[in-house]
């Protein structure tokens, strides 16, 4: 911004900035001042002119600025696909405070208890691998129901005690097994694998985290995946937190201090579930994986100043 500001001064020019809003950044306290500076001037841009009712619906109001070729049926399907406050910033151009919460809704949807394996059922294990202080945690959900249906949490047990708990869920929830081998779980799917238990090895990383995770905030947030009331999962749930690093780059998780591990298992566990299928699903057509949404990837919003 300094450096901006200094060529304009000097070349006794103009400066265009174009940004998706990204918090209350420099970006943002520019187009505060411009609302107060004669020589300033700020536009919001979003995709398609559209607001948010209190019913939590999306009613169509155009905008002066729209992109005339988007269309209203294109904006209505990246709302019921993407998180809400992702869907604001980058489709809505708004601006929102940066409360940083990832989950939303955890408390509407967290209403079930335990439930033994249907005979007829299809389940998705999630595991995620603690080591030291971290915990170990199972989580299963029933593809077809969009319920959770199991969770097991422990730590300070042996490797051996490890391997026989997933194996034994993994018996009793038929399915798929996803395995983070992002760290301490790398060696766990060949010795699973010796052990008679099919199981994928997922890791981790900067391109796919935040995918898998925004994921599951969906399904979460649209009511569409129906969880265990775990009063632990509950709380590491509201407490993941999505921040920006000094480069920008996006990083989700716990805060400093605190556990994040039954969500790590959870986002496993749904990573490739996407309720459009379900129906596929309920005719025994396995595996259940999402469609892809050319909108994931798109940057289809603009505020400038």
């Amino acid at each position: 911004p300094i450096s901006m500001k200094a060529l304009a001064t000097f070349g006794q020019g103009d400066v265009w900035a174009c940004s998706t809003p990204s918090g209350h950044n420099w970006f943002w306290n520019n187009c505060q001042l411009a609302e107060d500076r004669e020589n300033m001037a700020s536009w919001t841009i979003p995709a398609l002119g559209c607001t948010i009712d209190e019913n939590d619906q999306l009613v169509r109001t155009p905008h002066p600025y729209e992109n005339p070729f988007y269309a209203f049926s294109d904006l209505q399907d990246a709302f019921e696909t993407m998180p809400r406050r992702k869907f604001r910033v980058e489709l809505l151009a708004e601006f929102l405070d940066d409360d940083g919460s990832q989950f939303r809704n955890v408390d509407a949807v967290s209403v079930l208890s335990v439930k033994a394996a249907d005979a007829h059922g299809w389940y998705n294990i999630g595991v995620d691998i603690g080591i030291t202080h971290d915990y170990t945690v199972l989580s299963v959900v029933d593809t077809r129901t969009a319920e959770q249906v199991f969770l097991k949490r422990f730590n300070g047990l042996s490797w051996d005690y490890v391997y026989d708990a997933i194996v034994g869920v993994a018996k009793n929830y038929p399915g798929r097994v996803y395995v983070d081998a992002t760290g301490a779980g790398s060696h766990v799917p060949m010795e699973l694998g010796r052990r008679g238990l099919s199981c994928e090895a997922i890791k981790f990383t900067s391109g796919n985290k935040c995918d898998m995770y925004d994921h599951l905030a969906v399904l979460i947030e649209h009511n569409r995946l129906k969880l265990l009331d775990d009063p632990i999962q509950k709380r590491e749930l509201k407490r993941c937190q999505r921040t920006k690093t000094p480069l920008g780059n996006i990083q989700i998780g716990a805060p400093p201090g605190q556990h994040d591990d039954t969500v790590a298992a959870l986002v496993l566990a749904t990573h490739n579930y996407h309720p459009v299928l379900r129906a596929d699903a309920a005719q025994g057509k396995f595996p259940v994986t999402p469609p892809k949404h050319r909108h994931d990837k798109e940057a289809m919003s603009l505020s400038a100043w």
